[in-house]
């Protein structure tokens, strides 16, 4: 009980802050929603630059931590698009509106809350055990977490996109 005294008087307000954000965010996604291409890829990118920094920020450039940060990325968009999560949640595109109709889920609130918690245990425990950060399968597990869960929330919106028409989607979708 007091370790965890100890971790929770060491964590910042504004990490409190970060999670009510992200809690309020999910929530909103847990209703149906209307986006423009720039809206629906905001989220995403910015989850991209939270996990590239929960590996880059805590690492640096090591070649380990970072191609297994790629290689979840990959099997995180992959999986997200190969499951055809827009088309089974029935999303779709009004040309009339130039909009994307998103229908509620509760995926991108536990994506969220799944990048924001692994960073946050990561941070706890290297600041327990710093040398656990040199352990393979340390980088492993982070790297490897950090890029599936980034990558599935930009499989989610790249899907989102993929119901456009051919004519009105974007070209990377």
């Amino acid at each position: 009980m007091e370790l965890a005294n100890a971790i929770v008087s060491h964590i910042p307000t504004w990490v409190w802050a970060i999670l009510g954000y992200i809690v309020f965010m999910g929530l909103k996604q847990t209703r149906e929603n209307r986006m423009g291409r720039t809206r629906l890829l905001a989220l995403p990118a910015f989850w991209l630059c939270f996990g590239a920094w929960g590996v880059i920020g805590r690492y640096g450039v090591v070649a380990l931590p970072t191609v297994l940060w790629i290689a979840g990325l990959g099997l995180g968009l992959t999986l997200m698009l190969r499951a055809n999560w827009a088309e089974r949640l029935g999303a779709r595109y009004d040309a009339e509106s130039s909009s994307y109709v998103v229908p509620g889920s509760w995926v991108p609130l536990a994506l969220m809350l799944s990048i924001f918690v692994a960073k946050f245990a990561q941070g706890v425990l290297l600041a327990l055990h710093p040398e656990w950060s040199s352990m393979v399968a340390v980088q492993l597990g982070t790297g490897l977490a950090f890029g599936t869960i980034s990558g599935a929330m930009l499989g989610r919106s790249v899907s989102v996109l993929r119901t456009a028409a051919p004519s009105t989607r974007p070209a990377f979708a």
